[in-house]
């Protein structure tokens, strides 16, 4: 499974970062359950230029960025939305501030994932001073938000007596632009049918990845909206928002709801 979830990794890593991660550089330790990726740069580079090429060409999260005197340790991961690797990239300087190695850690479950993020960050917030990244309490929100597509599809079918929802096991291939590259990957879907009787069987596929940029659309300019997505608490109405979004306002669920604002 990890020598799977490596081919993957650099499949795009090179394509992402060029000036960081080259084939011929990499050196791994495989475990059972985790391989760790080391990769010597050709040149050490300032650590915020090392900065701004990851988070300019992926979705990366910032778990943290920690210094003791003029030693900085970063650490990013991936987007548990994204459903596809399982990983985190860390990285230090040398006592002029530049570096030298970059070293990835890819996992194969998500509990052992965000143990290990957890894990991470509380050591150096007990040793290092921390200049940015996530909380340790928020990173635990973060993992708890994947379920909000599972949240969807029992509110549509708890509410909708036109169409009905599920999330297949199997995941869709998804085009992603990285680099100015198309990138396939898998993603999970939503799936939903029309059970009445005019528009029957007829199915729509909505990809996660998907839902996720429109909740983050949404959630920037309504807090409520945010609040509710944090709590994992979203309405019936936010769901046809959503939905009617994901599909360029096409689908229509038609729900009966208690909220009197106006559909977006």
């Amino acid at each position: 499974m990890l020598h799977k979830e490596i081919r993957k990794f650099m499949a795009l890593a090179p394509l992402t970062w060029p000036t960081l991660i080259e084939k011929g550089q990499m050196e791994t330790d495989i475990a059972e359950d985790s391989a760790v990726l080391f990769f010597d740069l050709n040149e050490a580079f300032p650590v915020g230029y090392v900065m701004d090429v990851l988070e300019d060409n992926w979705d990366l999260k910032l778990l943290y960025h920690a210094t003791l005197v003029k030693i900085h340790h970063v650490c990013y991961f991936s987007n548990p939305r994204d459903g596809h690797l399982m990983y985190k990239i860390n990285f230090h300087t040398n006592k002029n501030e530049y570096v030298e190695t970059i070293i990835v850690t890819l996992f194969d479950s998500m509990e052992l994932w965000e143990e290990d993020l957890e894990t991470d960050i509380k050591a150096h917030q007990e040793e290092f001073e921390i200049i940015a990244g996530v909380e340790r309490k928020d990173l635990l929100s973060i993992f708890c938000k994947l379920n909000y597509d599972e949240n969807i599809a029992i509110i549509i079918n708890s509410n909708s007596k036109r169409y009905e929802a599920r999330i297949p096991k199997n995941l869709r291939e998804y085009c992603e632009i990285i680099n100015g590259r198309i990138i396939k990957v898998s993603n999970r879907v939503l799936r939903i049918e029309c059970i009445f009787e005019k528009r029957k069987n007829k199915v729509w596929y909505i990809f996660e990845r998907d839902i996720e940029k429109v909740i983050c659309k949404i959630a920037r300019r309504d807090k409520g909206f945010s609040k509710r997505v944090e709590e994992g608490s979203l309405s019936v109405y936010d769901v046809e928002c959503i939905i009617r979004r994901c599909t360029f306002k096409i689908l229509n669920l038609k729900m009966t709801y208690s909220d009197s604002a106006p559909i977006l």
